[in-house]
Parts: C-alpha cells; sequence; structure tokens
C-alpha cells in the first residue's frame, strides 16, 4: 500500500514539474508532454496491476503467470487511459471542416436511374407476384 501511495505521489510530482517546464508555443502540440504521459500512466497502471495480481493470485496454481499477466494488462490500461486523458480534445475544433453539401444529379444521371428501376408487377406477364 505504501509503494503504491509513493508511486502515484511520484508521478503527479513528475508530472506537474513537466507541465510547469513546458514552453507554451503557437502550435499547441507536445509529443514529449504526450509520451511522458503514457509512460508514466503505463508504469502506474503496471505497479497497480502488480499489486492486485499479487493480491489475488498469491497462493494460486501458476501464480506467476496469472501476476505477470494482470501487470501487463494493468500496465497497457494505464497507458492507454493516461492518453485519452492526456490529448488535446478542442484544439482542433477550430480547424473541422463542414460536412459535404449533396449534389444534384444531372438529368442524364436521373434518366440513367429511372431505366434500371423495375416496379413490382410490370415485369413479365404472369408473374404471379402481387405486393
Amino acid at each position: 500500500m505504501r509503494t503504491t501511495l509513493l508511486t502515484l505521489l511520484a508521478a503527479a510530482i513528475l508530472t506537474q514539474a513537466v507541465h510547469a517546464d513546458a514552453r507554451q508555443s503557437g502550435s499547441g502540440a507536445h509529443p514529449g508532454r504526450t509520451a511522458l504521459r503514457v509512460t508514466i500512466g503505463a508504469g502506474a497502471g503496471f505497479g497497480v496491476g502488480l499489486l492486485a495480481g499479487l493480491a489475488a493470485f498469491d497462493e494460486a496454481r501458476y501464480s506467476e503467470r496469472k501476476i505477470w499477466t494482470t501487470a501487463v494488462a494493468g500496465g497497457v490500461a494505464g497507458g492507454v487511459l493516461a492518453w485519452l486523458l492526456g490529448r488535446d480534445r478542442g484544439r482542433n475544433a477550430s480547424d473541422a471542416r463542414p460536412p459535404a453539401q449533396p449534389q444534384p444529379l444531372s438529368d442524364q444521371e436521373v434518366r440513367a436511374l429511372a431505366g434500371r428501376i423495375k416496379l413490382p408487377g410490370t415485369g413479365a406477364a404472369g408473374s404471379g407476384r402481387r405486393f
């Protein structure tokens, strides 16, 4: 428990230090910061997964494999969660393109489509199908 708290505290302090040192640029893109956050999240997730695996599978058969699998799954989940929480969601809102407007069909396209339509009951005589 003490190790988990120290790990979370170190991650929080390191993230704040990186945030304070980052310069504000016009583009708003910080790939180094994103990579660091994902790394910290993966490490914290790995630690939490390891502790959860030890608590759940301490005396189980093949416990070593189960503990390491839980730790790796926790690391992946922590990395993904850190990426989702750290990404800039509103940055490209002004760059978004408006949806494309549908183009009207030309007379030639309308005639081609109308020639392909077959209505029920207008086929060969005696088809026997009624709708």
